[in-house]
């Protein structure tokens, strides 16, 4: 397996351009040992085109699909009170992932639609609340072909059917507030 993830791997080249097959070799040693950069020395925050900084922008360039994953790797800030995750087709958000540590005493995860400049109706209820400042976490939001599904750390925590139905469009993902990101990694 590791040698597997080590030739998928050269040095200094992009996540993206490998095959969803050696992400998932890689993804696998990192749920083994905690910290790819041990398993696959060359996959660590620059060659994944981030380290820390937020806000954070990746280009989608093929677009979202049916199967499309998104992980994220991250740490709500010790004094986290907002941050949110934007899947954008220009201006337009598709799916707006809005975690609010304190709204009025309460934890709660808005999230919603923008088109045209305009919000849909929001959507808060959730079973539970799955972030806590200075714990570090693990996302996966999965596109199918009618919706958004959203795991935290091996838990199911939401789906949200798709409001924009151009997938293929909706090519940018936006990360901001009080989050620090291990790593981002998209694929199949």
């Amino acid at each position: 397996m590791f040698s597997q993830c080590l030739r998928g791997f050269p040095p200094g080249s992009p996540v993206s351009s490998h095959s969803p097959k050696t992400l998932t070799v890689c993804l696998s040693a990192l749920r083994w040992t905690g910290d790819l950069s041990r398993v696959c020395p060359a996959f660590h925050p620059k060659t994944a085109g981030i380290g820390s900084k937020v806000p954070y922008v990746q280009i989608l360039p093929e677009g979202l699909s049916d199967q499309t994953l998104i992980t994220i790797y991250g740490e709500p800030k010790p004094n986290a009170e907002i941050f949110q995750i934007n899947l954008q087709k220009g201006d337009d958000v598709a799916f707006h992932f809005n975690p609010r540590f304190n709204e009025d005493g309460k934890q709660v995860i808005v999230r919603n639609t923008r088109i045209k400049g305009v919000w849909g109706h929001e959507e808060r209820k959730l079973p539970f609340f799955p972030f806590s400042p200075g714990r570090p976490f693990v996302m996966k939001i999965s596109c199918t072909s009618s919706e958004f599904i959203v795991e935290v750390d091996d838990r199911y925590l939401l789906s949200f059917t798709h409001r924009m139905k151009d997938l293929h469009h909706i090519k940018t993902l936006a990360i901001e507030g009080d989050v620090v990101l291990k790593y981002v990694v998209t694929g199949m």
